[in-house]
C-alpha cells in the first residue's frame, strides 16, 4: 500500500485554483470600479473648473480708476476767476495756472490767456478770451473730427485737427465759444494721437465748467438782416434770435424799405431822434433789443421781438407822426 501523506489530491488542488481565480477577478473588478469613479470625479471637477473660468471671463470686472480719471472729481478742483473778462473755470488742483494779458493796438482788443498744465504727464489746456472774430484750426492744420458740445449754455463745435505734414502725429483740439456779439473766446490744446483717448475727456471736463459771470452773456441776442427788395415799398428781412441755452430761432418777414436796426451807430440818426424811436422799445417790458425802426416824413413803423410765456413773437407797431403811441403792437409771426 502506498503512503499518500504530503500530497494534495487533484480535487482539492482544483478547488484551490478556482478560489484564487475568483478572488483575483473580484479584486480586479473592485479596482476597475474605483478607477472609473476616480476618472468620473476628475472629469466632473475639470468641467466645473472650465465653467467657472468661462463665467469669470464673461462677468464684467469693476473698472479701476486711473490717476487721470480722478480729474473728473470736481470736489478736488480749484476755481479760477477773472473779473475783468467776466468768466470762471474749474480745474484739477494738481494743475498749475499761468496768466498772460495784452492788447492789440491794431484792433483795440484786450485779451487774456490762461494756461493750465499738469507737469506730471504733460497735459495742458489754454483758454484765450477777448478776440473779435472766430478763427479756424490754424494755418497748416486740417480738421479730421468734429462734434457738438455744450459750453456755457451754448452749442459749439469741438474740432480735432492734424498738421498737413504727414510726418507729425500731433493733434490740435480747438473749441470756440462766444461771450457776446463782439467777443469770442476759445480753448486749445496740443497732444499726440496716442494721448487722445485720455486727454480729450479731461479737456472736456474742464471746458464744461466755463461760466460767464456778467449779464451780457446770459441774455438773448437779436440780429436783423435786411435782404432783397420785394417791391418798391418792402424788403425781406430775417430776424435771428440766439437764446442763452444755445437754441437759435429765425423768422422771415417783409419790412419797409426804410427800416434801420436801432444800434449805437444810428441812434443819433436825425429821423430816429425826431420820433424818439429808442424810447418806444425802452418802455416795453418784454421786448428784446435791438428793435427795427422805419421812419419817413409822415409815418413810422417799428418791428420788435417779444418774449411772452415762453414763446417769441415778431410784432409790428405802425402809426402816423401825429398819433404817436395810439396804436398797439400786433403779432406778425411767431419765431
Amino acid at each position: 500500500m502506498h503512503d499518500h501523506r504530503g500530497f494534495i489530491g487533484l480535487p482539492v488542488l482544483l478547488a484551490i485554483l478556482l478560489g484564487i481565480v475568483v478572488l483575483g477577478g473580484g479584486a480586479y473588478y473592485v479596482q476597475q470600479q474605483s478607477a472609473s469613479k476616480t476618472e468620473s470625479s476628475n472629469l466632473d471637477n475639470l468641467q466645473e473648473l472650465q465653467a467657472d473660468t468661462v463665467a469669470s471671463n464673461l462677468t464684467p470686472k469693476p473698472q479701476i480708476s486711473s490717476p487721470s480719471s480722478t480729474a473728473e472729481n470736481n470736489a478736488k478742483w480749484t476755481t479760477y476767476r477773472n473779473g475783468k473778462f467776466s468768466f470762471e473755470l474749474q480745474y484739477p488742483s494738481d494743475m498749475t495756472v499761468r496768466e498772460q494779458t495784452g492788447s492789440d493796438p491794431r484792433t483795440g482788443e484786450n485779451w487774456v490767456r490762461v494756461m493750465f498744465r499738469n507737469e506730471q504727464d504733460d497735459f495742458g489746456l489754454t483758454f484765450f478770451a477777448g478776440v473779435q472774430f472766430v478763427g479756424g484750426p490754424g494755418e497748416g492744420y486740417s480738421s479730421f473730427q468734429t462734434k457738438s458740445i455744450t459750453v456755457a449754455g451754448k452749442q459749439v463745435q469741438e474740432a480735432l485737427s492734424a498738421p498737413d505734414s504727414r510726418a507729425s502725429d500731433e493733434v490740435l483740439l480747438s473749441i470756440y465759444t462766444s461771450h457776446s456779439d463782439n467777443r469770442y473766446d476759445n480753448f486749445y490744446s496740443t497732444f499726440k494721437r496716442s494721448q487722445m483717448a485720455t486727454f480729450v475727456p479731461r479737456i472736456e471736463a474742464i471746458v464744461a465748467t466755463l461760466k460767464y459771470t456778467d449779464s451780457t452773456s446770459n441774455s438773448s441776442t437779436l440780429r436783423w438782416d435786411i435782404g432783397s427788395k420785394v417791391d418798391d415799398n418792402f424788403s425781406k428781412a430775417t430776424v435771428t434770435l440766439s437764446l442763452p441755452t444755445g437754441i437759435v430761432r429765425t423768422a422771415e418777414i417783409n419790412v419797409r424799405n426804410d427800416c434801420k436796426e436801432l444800434n449805437q451807430q444810428n441812434l443819433n440818426d436825425e429821423w430816429i431822434k425826431k420820433v424818439n424811436a429808442g424810447a418806444v422799445f425802452d418802455k416795453e417790458p418784454n421786448v428784446i433789443n435791438p428793435g427795427l425802426a422805419c421812419v419817413s416824413w409822415d409815418t413810422f413803423t417799428w418791428y420788435g421781438v417779444f418774449s411772452e410765456n415762453g414763446k417769441y413773437y415778431v410784432k409790428q407797431l405802425a402809426d402816423d407822426a401825429s398819433g404817436l403811441g395810439n396804436q398797439t403792437w400786433k403779432i406778425i409771426k411767431e419765431i
